[in-house]
């Protein structure tokens, strides 16, 4: 047997393949999935951001009966340039020893199959001896090891004695130490024998030519961001690391999502000669470069990082040299020069810091991408190069760094859990969703609509915050502590302030954002920030104007920008610093009046927001008053729906209800993904509603435009306070605050019912007008109807949505049980039940009170039916249970063709 015998085309290894059915059967019956013949195959298993790759050779596949030594023949040119070895661990399984295979062939099929395995393997296991054995191979030339292993077979021998025995291997992912357990039958029990260690060879050490240098590479996967853990556990950056996604800033495609990429593809891909990423301050490119730099290695390269400012003059190869030097410990320099570009990337961080100008920089450019198949390069948002860039250099991609979306976000928030953990393998999924689930909308809570971008490091810190905050007792005092942290750690870690004089810098800063607010300013000039320095100064003890604003630049918390304006670096520091002085002033007459303004224009971004730190910084009954009573005045002259059977809502949309009419459950979701389609959603829409930011006009929109967005905005700022101030208010009035929120919802839907219905009216009496035919006249009037009442269907459930995202809270349920009772209508028993199916467990006693009270109430049910499969499709709910609330209901419980019960090999 040899390559000309089995020809170009498969025939041959599929004939033979056939008698090997049952196996493949077997492999089916157990991964729940088609499996197809085949000669290799590989089994990917990601374990907590490190891969595994078992690589399986069929080296039986044209075994028989009674074989001899050097019979077999394994054809690698078929499968070679399909072998993925970009792992961190690869493990190569096969039954027959390459002894078995052909040497006399032309390519030496033994030699053949030994060179490929040994080049990438970091462990062989093998068969058909029946004999344990176990040894390391060590190629001379390229220092590569394996370390290769034979074991017993389990079962008895012809001659019914006792020959069997098996092996378990574990292996740390992290320091790549393992230990081989054999057992051996000893006639009553299997029973260990000695134990064998071994460590593999550093990530690096195995490639073919360059070792990296293991302290280095430590270094690169150090977490700079301090994070404490329940076992004082220490986190490298590769366990908890998510690349973010990467908006195109050149070139930009007509579609949409074309526009937007994983930053991870830059690795391996080769479409572009020159990366170039920028990002703020705070947006992770280093460790975004340092973790592409750990990743690269795993994909055969040679890396090189370096920092723009090693670039002073033209010159390249004494800084290449250095970081040469400091990252490779086997070879010269000269060596790594000459060797093939194809296998070396470079990795500039901060090019804004080189101290070379434009034309120079693009001159640098070109040399180095004569030494390396790709340049990756991280560099400020505001730096001018990339727009020269984008215009003189070809196979170039620019592109600005994201904060996480929410699909990405949540992976961190899963990440971030399971490294906290005691115990990760004996926690129930639910629990680990729940709080997952938790920390995401309590994150969600800090970040707010575009206060503080979600960057990797914002979301951590804040995780980070509530974890030793005390657990439960997100009040007031505790977010308030959040936020007080990111700016505290700012000014510590960033601007290397004492702490003994952060109270100076905060007062400081206050007084400034207050300032800014007062005269209705976003920024100052250099002139009018020294101005305020020299009135601050009167009042209070500072430093030397020099030395605050170097240290609030270096902060971050100050923005210089491009046009000389000095600015706060995000708006959650603008609204909190503001927030924070109105607090103070709270008890004044200016204070009240403030609060007073803010609460007449809640409509507005930023008075919204400020509204809602002022409630993280003051207990003051008066600003709930104020914001409960701004609440009340949109649409008070509009009936609040209720959803009742024959109630003017009912009847606007009760066609649309039976004509999407839905009574199916789904009985074997998996919430995990489930929640990931939702994420995606989200993240979707806001790519859609990426170019659509902008302030609104709202002096020249109509009044009950205004009244709408200043709904929808009370619904936010008294649900915040309440899950804010849960814990400091009275219970009775948590009760007042949640009813009129209930019933600000209520009039807000019944304004839109009243808009569409006239709007519908118009509409149809303007196209029929147009139309002569008696039956298109009807059919048109049908459309519209159907389609006005869809959209106020959704936005019912819109509404209702925004009621249960804003005011949910596990440790509520009581009260909202008691609104629901004290309203007692439909519309707010399926608010309470909501939120409560969203925070907690499904009640099926209370569900089957729901069922016979709206039974014969079809948009009430089919409110109810919706709520009820969203809370099976995103929790772990038992098959039993999902029974009799699918009986409740009485909605048929199927399981969908084509699902399979593993999803991943």
């Amino acid at each position: 047997m040899n390559y000309d015998y089995i020809g170009d085309d498969n025939s041959v290894i599929e004939q033979c393949l056939i008698v090997q059915e049952p196996f493949w059967n077997f492999e089916s019956s157990i991964n729940g999935q088609e499996t197809k013949p085949c000669i290799y195959k590989e089994y990917i298993d990601d374990i907590q951001k490190e891969v595994v790759i078992f690589h399986s050779f069929n080296t039986a596949w044209m075994s028989s009966i009674n074989e001899n030594v050097g019979s077999l023949f394994y054809p690698i040119k078929n499968i070679e340039e399909t072998i993925n070895t970009k792992a961190t661990i690869n493990i190569s399984v096969f039954h027959h020893h390459s002894s078995w295979l052909n040497p006399n062939t032309e390519e030496n099929n033994k030699h053949e199959f030994s060179e490929l395995i040994n080049s990438f393997s970091d462990v062989v296991i093998y068969g058909h001896e029946h004999e344990r054995q176990g040894m390391i191979h060590t190629d001379l030339n390229t220092h590569k090891e394996c370390y290769i292993f034979a074991g017993e077979a389990l079962q008895m021998n012809q001659a019914k004695k006792v020959h069997s025995g098996f092996q378990v291997f574990i292996i740390n992912t992290e320091n790549r130490i393992g230990f081989n357990y054999p057992f051996h039958w000893n006639g009553t029990i299997y029973s260990q024998q000695e134990e064998q260690k071994f460590s593999l060879k550093e990530i690096g050490h195995n490639n073919l030519d360059f070792h990296s240098n293991q302290a280095f590479l430590s270094s690169l996967n150090d977490m700079k961001l301090p994070l404490f853990f329940n076992d004082d556990k220490k986190i490298k950056l590769k366990d908890i690391f998510i690349y973010p996604d990467i908006e195109k800033t050149n070139d930009l495609k007509k579609e949409l999502y074309e526009n937007y990429v994983d930053s991870s593809i830059f690795i391996g891909s080769s479409n572009y000669k020159v990366v170039l990423l920028e990002g703020e301050n705070q947006s992770g490119k280093s460790s975004l470069i340092n973790m592409m730099y750990l990743d690269s290695i795993l994909h055969q390269k040679f890396p090189l990082l370096i920092n723009g400012k090693c670039f002073k003059k033209m010159e390249i190869d004494k800084p290449l040299e250095k970081a040469f030097i400091e990252q490779y410990e086997n070879k010269s320099f000269e060596e790594y020069s000459q060797y093939s570009n194809e296998c070396k990337i470079l990795f500039i961080d901060n090019l804004n810091s080189a101290e070379l100008n434009n034309k120079s920089i693009l001159e640098l450019l070109k040399k180095l991408e004569n030494r390396f198949s790709r340049i990756i390069i991280t560099t400020s948002s505001i730096y001018n190069i990339i727009s020269v860039l984008e215009s003189t250099t070809k196979d170039v991609f620019c592109g600005k760094i994201l904060p996480l979306g929410h699909k990405k976000r949540n992976k961190l928030i899963e990440n971030y859990h399971r490294l906290n953990e005691e115990n990760p393998y004996s926690i129930t999924e639910q629990i680990f969703l729940e709080k997952t689930k938790d920390s995401y909308e309590q994150v969600q809570t800090f970040l707010g609509d575009k206060l503080i971008p979600s960057y990797p490091i914002f979301v951590l810190s804040i995780l980070q915050s509530m974890n030793l905050v005390k657990p439960n007792n997100y009040e007031q005092t505790s977010y308030g502590y959040c936020y007080q942290s990111l700016i505290h750690f700012a000014l510590a870690a960033k601007a290397k302030i004492k702490n003994e004089d952060i109270d100076t810098y905060i007062n400081y800063l206050s007084e400034l954002a207050f300032s800014l607010f007062d005269k209705k300013k976003k920024s100052l000039s250099d002139i009018e920030f020294q101005e305020f320095h020299k009135n601050y100064s009167a009042n209070y003890i500072a430093p030397s104007f020099t030395e605050v604003r170097d240290k609030l630049l270096g902060s971050g918390l100050l923005v210089y920008d491009e046009d000389e304006w000095f600015h706060f670096g995000y708006n959650y520091i603008f609204y909190f610093l503001v927030a924070q002085k109105i607090a103070t002033i709270l008890t004044e007459e200016k204070g009240r009046k403030i609060i007073q303004y803010l609460c007449k224009n809640i409509q507005v971004d930023k008075y919204a927001n400020i509204l809602i730190f002022v409630a993280h910084h003051s207990k003051d009954s008066f600003l709930i008053d104020e914001t409960i009573l701004a609440s009340m005045i949109p649409f008070d002259d509009i009936e609040p729906i209720t959803l009742e059977r024959n109630g003017s809502f009912n009847e606007l949309i009760k066609d649309i209800i039976q004509e999407f009419k839905d009574d199916i459950i789904r009985s074997n979701t998996d919430p995990i993904q489930e929640r990931e389609k939702s994420l995606e959603s989200r993240d979707k829409l806001e790519l859609q509603m990426k170019d659509n930011t902008y302030e609104e006009d709202y002096q020249n929109m109509p009044s009950e435009i205004i009244s709408f967005y200043q709904a929808v905005r009370s619904l936010e700022i008294v649900g915040q306070i309440i899950k804010n101030r849960k814990g400091s208010i009275s219970k009775q009035k948590l009760h007042e605050m949640i009813k009129e929120l209930y019933l600000t919802a209520f009039r807000t839907i019944g304004f839109l019912g009243k808009i569409v219905k006239s709007t519908k009216e118009e509409l149809t009496i303007s196209i029929q007008s147009k139309v002569e035919k008696a039956d298109s006249k009807s059919e048109i009037a049908e459309r519209i109807n159907l389609f006005f009442q869809l959209m106020s269907f959704n936005f019912c459930l819109g509404i209702f949505s925004k009621v249960i995202n804003s005011v949910g809270n596990r440790d509520l349920k009581p009260i909202f049980d008691d609104v629901a009772n004290e309203l007692n209508t439909p519309a707010a028993k399926l608010i309470s039940f909501s939120i409560k199916t969203c925070y907690g467990k499904l009640s099926i006693p209370e569900l089957r009170l729901l069922y016979k009270e709206f039974e014969n109430n079809p948009v009430a049910l089919r409110i109810l039916k919706a709520r009820v499969k969203s809370y099976l499709y995103n929790n772990y709910v038992k098959y039993d249970e999902r029974q009799r609330i699918a009986s409740t209901l009485k909605m048929s419980l199927i399981q969908p063709r084509g699902n399979n019960l593993i999803s991943r090999t």
